[in-house]
């Protein structure tokens, strides 16, 4: 443990994808989700600062709009595993589902993650 520091939270994506059973695997594959960033704005607002308004690294990444829409599965290029791609803070909603089975398939998604995400608990050196 490093001598400073405050909690840390680490999910493995794949891990939390390959303790789903296949099938619940094969259900997510080709779903996606929409990811809002909202915060930032309101944050930065609430600070009196602006939020970058010109290109942030891709022709869509313009303006103050702060949403993407990405797959819930994603593959990394390299490796080729699979991983899950949603998160509390971001993820609002998953496409093509009623609001109903959105929020069900989020919330066991996300408690899914948090069931496997290690937690270290450090304290500060004083």
């Amino acid at each position: 443990m490093p001598p400073v520091g405050g909690d840390t939270l680490w999910a493995s994506a794949y891990e939390a994808y390959d303790r789903l059973s296949p099938a619940y695997q094969r259900f997510l594959e080709g779903l996606t989700a929409t990811h809002v960033g909202q915060h930032f704005v309101d944050l930065a607002k609430r600070n009196e600062k602006i939020v970058m308004r010109e290109n942030r690294g891709s022709p869509e990444n313009v303006g103050q709009d702060l949403t993407a829409v990405h797959p819930i599965v994603r593959t990394n290029p390299v490796t080729g595993w699979k991983g899950l791609f949603v998160n509390r803070e971001f993820t609002k909603h998953v496409n093509g589902l009623t609001k109903g089975e959105s929020d069900a398939l989020l919330e066991f998604l996300f408690d899914h993650i948090s069931s496997v995400s290690f937690f270290f608990n450090h304290q500060p050196v004083k």
